[in-house]
């Protein structure tokens, strides 16, 4: 991964003229996403993330602004030249389009022949690419015949197949299980690592980004509120909606009559025994009413919800210690 920006969205808006009002699903949103990264883009239904990321080639042409691809606005190329460009960002989305008449192989090769490539040059490509993503064996297999994750290999695979440097990725975990959603990232990183394909993800899941992505944008109410590192926006988040997608809901946690904060561990801490120390230290007793760890590019971080002791200056020791070992928290209150 580079420094160097191969996606540059500049004062980007986009408003979309109904019939009886206008609405503007991005408001003048700008960043880069760097060569050979994993960029999430992360936010609730509604917020502008897939109009966005329409933007990013031109599905959708922004209202005012521009889109900088590989150093080209393209918003300011012809059909033909748009056309050209867009070979070089392959897209792959929720519910897969395959096509249903055409076999795992025949899909993959469909844009190799919309591009004027010989039978067996696509072929030899399809096969390829159905290796590497672990569908060496199924490319006989109809759609109706593969599971959710298949499908989502052969779309990753017919994105592949015109050799883009970028890939969007919409939602495209959002309808798989758990368990298949870690495989499919596991894939996209695996692409990126072998391929330096640079990615962009579009969740609403922060679990997604957390496993894969390098830097995060969070998107609320058509603008982004924070964009930074994974690590930077879990362990010191900002906004109300990065921390609204990060932590629990308060309805999740168990509430009793204490007054509650909540702890960040960064990737150094988190093993260590914060509560005890305090416990011992202090002679307080602190109740633990949630939990949660997450790994992010190999570091463990962490998150938990514990109930002070109602006595207001031992509430303050407890706080002077976290502060004096760097540890971040927040009244529990302050949550949304």
């Amino acid at each position: 991964m580079s420094n160097e920006a191969i996606i540059s969205i500049q004062e980007v808006s986009k408003i979309f003229n109904l019939k009886d009002s206008n609405v503007t699903a991005l408001d003048n949103i700008s960043f880069d996403i760097n060569k050979g990264e994993i960029f999430g883009i992360i936010g609730l239904s509604g917020a502008g993330k897939s109009t966005l990321v329409r933007c990013i080639n031109l599905l959708e042409k922004p209202t005012t602004g521009k889109v900088i691809v590989n150093g080209q606005d393209l918003s300011g190329l012809s059909e033909k030249e748009l056309n050209k460009a867009r070979k070089n960002i392959g897209m792959i989305f929720q519910h897969f389009c395959l096509l249903d008449q055409r076999t795992a192989l025949q899909n993959v090769c469909f844009p190799l022949e919309l591009n004027g490539v010989s039978k067996k040059d696509a072929v030899k490509r399809a096969r390829e690419l159905l290796e590497l993503v672990g569908l060496g064996d199924r490319e006989k297999a109809y759609p109706s015949q593969l599971s959710g994750g298949m499908k989502q290999r052969v779309a990753i695979a017919r994105a592949l197949a015109t050799n883009p440097q970028i890939l969007l990725c919409d939602e495209s975990t959002s309808a798989l299980d758990p368990a298949t959603t870690q495989s499919i990232l596991a894939l996209l990183k695996e692409i990126n690592e072998k391929l330096g394909v640079t990615i962009v993800i579009i969740t609403h899941e922060m679990a997604v980004v957390e496993e894969v992505c390098h830097r995060v944008a969070v998107m609320d109410k058509s603008k982004v509120m924070e964009l930074d590192t994974v690590e930077n926006v879990f362990t010191h988040p900002k906004s109300k909606i990065a921390k609204q997608l990060i932590l629990p809901l308060k309805e999740e946690v168990q509430r009793l009559e204490e007054n509650q904060i909540r702890i960040i561990f960064d990737g150094n801490s988190a093993f260590a025994p914060i509560i005890s120390e305090l416990s011992l230290k202090h002679n307080v007793h602190l109740n633990i009413f949630y939990a949660d760890t997450k790994t992010i590019d190999g570091k463990t971080y962490g998150q938990m919800i514990i109930g002070l002791p109602k006595e207001i200056e031992k509430q303050e020791l407890v706080k002077q210690s976290l502060k004096e070992k760097g540890i971040m928290y927040w009244e529990e209150d302050e949550n949304v």
